[in-house]
């Protein structure tokens, strides 16, 4: 018999589960996923977190007004991959730590199998497990897995079209509104701005530059 009341978060739950990027990211606090890549190669960018407010951008490099007064800056990288949790294609979001552990895995993988057929990670299934939660105790361990995969059941998402670097010109409007992190920001410790003060007005960036703040969305 419905529930109207489950029923509610239900549906709520299938609207939102979209990032403003326009895709569900697979991102892991402590445990493990399994997925499969989809993509031939990742696609990269660099980002700043604290640049307005806590809502992360992506740069544009070129002419970067944020670079040029020397805020921080990390690079994430996007793969599109199948969870195997969900068998539904998300977006692997993860941080360079992570990146070399799953290098490091690929490398392992095509030197002990000795065999084109295993030289990229769309021919098996990666495990990652996360332990740890801070900058200074975060691990990450990868290994392959074999299991049978169609890859033409799943269709991925355009990354380029999605992750599109913030223009100049909305960094001119922006450059002078830093923001007081909110209280949840606060709460885990993460400094607050220093030099100018907080602004009492709020500019929002176009939703394909931002990012949902959750743990900087880093693996």
């Amino acid at each position: 018999m419905s529930n109207a009341f489950l029923d509610h978060h239900d549906s709520w739950k299938a609207k939102h589960t979209v990032t403003s990027y326009g895709f569900p990211m697979l991102k892991t606090k402590i445990g493990t996923i399994q997925f499969r890549v989809l993509d031939n190669v990742p696609t990269s960018r660099i980002l700043h977190f604290n640049s307005i407010g806590n809502r992360p951008v992506i740069c544009p490099t070129d002419g970067c007004l944020f670079c040029a007064r020397g805020d921080e800056k990390t690079t994430q990288h996007y793969l599109n991959v199948v969870n195997r949790a969900t068998d539904k294609v998300e977006v692997l979001v993860y941080s360079a730590a992570a990146a070399e552990e799953i290098g490091n895995l690929i490398r392992e993988v095509a030197k002990s199998s000795n065999s084109k057929e295993f030289n990229h990670p769309q021919k098996y299934d990666i495990e990652l497990t996360r332990t740890g939660t801070g900058k200074k105790d975060t691990r990450y361990t990868a290994k392959a897995i074999k299991q049978t995969f169609s890859p033409e059941a799943y269709t991925p998402f355009d990354l380029d079209d999605k992750l599109v670097a913030m223009s100049v010109e909305e960094q001119t409007k922006n450059q002078g509104k830093r923001d007081a992190p909110s209280a949840s920001i606060a709460g885990r410790g993460l400094k607050s701005w220093k030099g100018d003060p907080p602004s009492s007005v709020t500019e929002v960036a176009e939703p394909k530059t931002v990012i949902e703040d959750d743990d900087k969305g880093v693996l």
